[in-house]
């Protein structure tokens, strides 16, 4: 398949919004239904940010399956995508590797993040027009973005996914290769997160401290 040199595609990962299997380190803070709700609402955040770019193909790239991802589909004009691989780092660079094979250049980020924006997404892309890769750093280690130009499989295996050091482990399997650092950012994982989260983006944390 030809690939469309003039298409970005931006991949995003999500999980379904099913109470106990998601945001489970929120937990006692917020009940495993809030936990849920919580998480719903992050994946419709991050896909109106995504609906706001221009000249960019998003894909929604889903773990199981969920009656919810069509109606997101139809809602959001993407394309739903099935993730294959036995943990974080398989599924991710299967996505690369099929995403790639479409297009010069693709971004993959999850549903965690709401502090970015429209411009944060369009300034990785931009960033693709001059480096080979293109991280944005969480504040707690990892990294809520990367953006490629081509599969690397050395950044995903074997890497400690969801701890400290998986965003400096990253960078120094960059070695040789060009790439830009974006301005680190909060994703929600942890009770502090959902505190900043009630001050700066209140909307999306409506009621959720009611049992």
């Amino acid at each position: 398949m030809a690939k469309s040199s003039d298409i970005s595609r931006l991949i995003v990962f999500a999980k379904a919004p099913i109470a106990g299997e998601v945001k489970t380190r929120l937990s006692p803070f917020l009940s495993a239904e809030n936990a849920a709700q919580l998480h719903r609402r992050l994946v419709l955040h991050t896909l109106k940010t995504a609906s706001l770019l221009e000249h960019c193909q998003v894909e929604l790239w889903v773990g199981s399956d969920h009656v919810w991802w069509d109606q997101l589909a139809g809602q959001y004009a993407i394309t739903l995508h099935k993730q294959c691989g036995m943990d974080l780092g398989e599924r991710m660079l299967s996505a690369f590797d099929d995403v790639l094979s479409r297009s010069d250049k693709a971004v993959i980020m999850g549903t965690d993040c709401p502090w970015i924006t429209p411009h944060y997404v369009q300034s990785a892309f931009d960033s693709l027009d001059q480096n080979s890769a293109v991280i944005g750093p969480a504040k707690d280690g990892g990294y809520v973005l990367l953006g490629l130009k081509r599969p690397m499989p050395a950044l995903f295996q074997t890497m400690p996914w969801g701890g400290e050091t998986v965003f400096a482990e990253t960078v120094s399997r960059l070695q040789g290769v060009a790439w830009c650092e974006l301005e680190p950012l909060r994703d929600i994982d942890r009770p502090e997160d959902v505190m900043v989260l009630k001050k700066s983006l209140p909307a999306l944390t409506v009621d959720l401290d009611r049992d």
